[in-house]
């Protein structure tokens, strides 16, 4: 596993019967735990991270090689001094793994690695990669792309959006647009401006009537209309045709209403599964299929959307190749998100669930619901020796990605606004709660579990 945080994926890997290695930057007290080995690099990775690390295993278990489980690496994401060791104590090959690739277990990405360009290419010559290639990843990533696709699938839209702020305007606007980069994962990156009344976005252009650009772009910048309504991640799985695509399910994600954040769009978590229509279950299938023919692409595909308040239009925002944070409550609802990307691609016998049921459906029954939602610093902590040892003593059912010290070091910092820790809820109410009553509900459990944190937190000596 490689990805910004890899703990969520590892964990729905391991309860799929996988030995896992994990590269990420946090080195978390229950990835470790989780994992057969992992290491902690930079992210971005930098540039003298060695790839010949990425260890690899057969399906029996660990090529030979794999040392003692004490000799993994110990820096941390939360230890801005530490010394990051780019050369782990796990150092395999592919090379020295055997050339039969059905031999070697596969490298899978989760967050981050949509950004990660430079390496992707490099994993794919290391090892089988079980995810896009670079040519397919910036294809998945590029937002003329997913306009495109959604201009072919009748009932999904795609809001305005601007590539180059200096043509001359259109249709009136509504006052609100969102600036976004193409390189950045989890709502960072995303900034809010009150334009002109007379802006306009016509799908490539974004300008005021006075001719002035509304504001500087880079290179990597667009600009697109703000469209009110729930923010929901969907996961699809795509499949080599002739094989039928399929919706694995969907989450919505917290607002700063609901979670305090460090900025009005970084994700916060979300809930779920939650209900979507037979009518918008046939548009994601239909742009499923679209995107495989185009791309070829396997495996999952998240796709975040704006649901109206009336839950039956969907608008687009964007796509993501890889395991992302959502999965974890796919996963612990029992949809099996692992399972089924390893099916895709022919690794595993893909699990036969039948037809899944989502809550909120039409006749008021309800499946198990999970919701999840990540703790961010409030101010600069110093966590002593004595409140890590409360945090790693927490129910490891409700509280994950725990901050792990160095075994050298006697706290760990975290900045302000900085993830510090995942809190987790399930549901297990009455199966007749609607899509409100069950997202109230599940809230005020992560409220409560977010209390034993800031008791932690408060501790004068901090």
């Amino acid at each position: 596993m490689v990805g910004f945080s890899a703990r969520c994926l590892a964990q729905a890997a391991t309860a799929a019967g996988l030995e896992v290695f994990a590269i990420d930057a946090f080195g978390d007290k229950d990835l470790e735990e989780t994992t057969v080995g992992n290491c902690i690099v930079d992210w971005p990775p930098c540039s003298s991270m060695a790839l010949d690390s990425v260890v690899v295993a057969d399906k029996a278990g660990f090529v030979p090689g794999k040392p003692a489980a004490s000799s993994k690496t110990t820096c941390n994401w939360h230890h801005p001094s530490a010394q990051v060791n780019p050369t782990p104590a796990i150092v395999v090959s592919l090379e020295s793994a055997g050339s039969n690739s059905d031999e070697i277990a596969p490298i899978l990405l989760a967050g981050g690695t949509e950004n990660w360009s430079a390496r992707l290419a490099e994993l794919h010559r290391k090892g089988p990669v079980f995810g896009p290639t670079l040519e397919q990843m910036q294809l998945l990533r590029n937002p003329q792309f997913w306009r495109e696709c959604v201009e072919s699938c009748p009932g999904i839209d795609f809001p305005a959006t601007s590539f180059s702020p200096q043509s001359s305007p259109s249709t009136p606007g509504e006052g609100r647009l969102l600036q976004k980069t193409v390189d950045s994962a989890g709502g960072m990156g995303v900034s809010s401006t009150v334009a002109p009344a007379d802006t306009a976005l016509n799908g490539d252009t974004a300008h005021s009537a006075g001719g002035a650009e509304l504001l500087e772009s880079g290179r990597n910048r667009y600009f697109q209309r703000f469209v009110r309504g729930a923010s929901i991640g969907i996961t699809l799985v795509l499949y080599p045709s002739p094989r039928k695509c399929r919706v694995l399910g969907a989450t919505e994600s917290w607002n700063a209403d609901d979670v305090p954040g460090p900025t009005e769009f970084i994700y916060r978590g979300s809930w779920g599964p939650i209900r979507i229509t037979t009518t918008q279950h046939a548009q994601l299938l239909h742009l499923a299929d679209c995107i495989r023919s185009r791309v070829g692409a396997i495996g999952w595909l998240q796709m975040d959307f704006i649901q109206d308040e009336a839950q039956e239009k969907l608008w687009l925002l964007e796509m993501n190749p890889r395991w992302t944070s959502g999965m974890e409550v796919l996963a612990r609802a029992g949809r099996k998100p692992v399972e089924h990307h390893l099916g895709a691609w022919n690794w595993i016998e893909e699990p036969d669930e039948g037809k899944p049921k989502d809550n909120n459906s039409q006749n008021g029954e309800c499946c198990e619901a999970w919701a999840k939602c990540v703790f961010y610093a409030p101010r600069d902590l110093r966590l002593n020796s004595e409140q890590i040892a409360r945090i790693h003593g927490l129910n490891r059912k409700y509280f994950a990605d725990l901050p792990n010290a160095a075994p050298s070091a006697t706290a760990v910092t975290i900045e302000k606004g900085h993830p510090m820790l995942t809190v987790l809820a399930a549901h297990d109410g009455p199966a007749v709660l609607d899509r409100s009553g069950l997202r109230s509900q599940l809230l005020e459990i992560l409220r409560k579990n977010l209390r034993h944190v800031e008791e932690i937190i408060a501790d004068p000596k901090i």
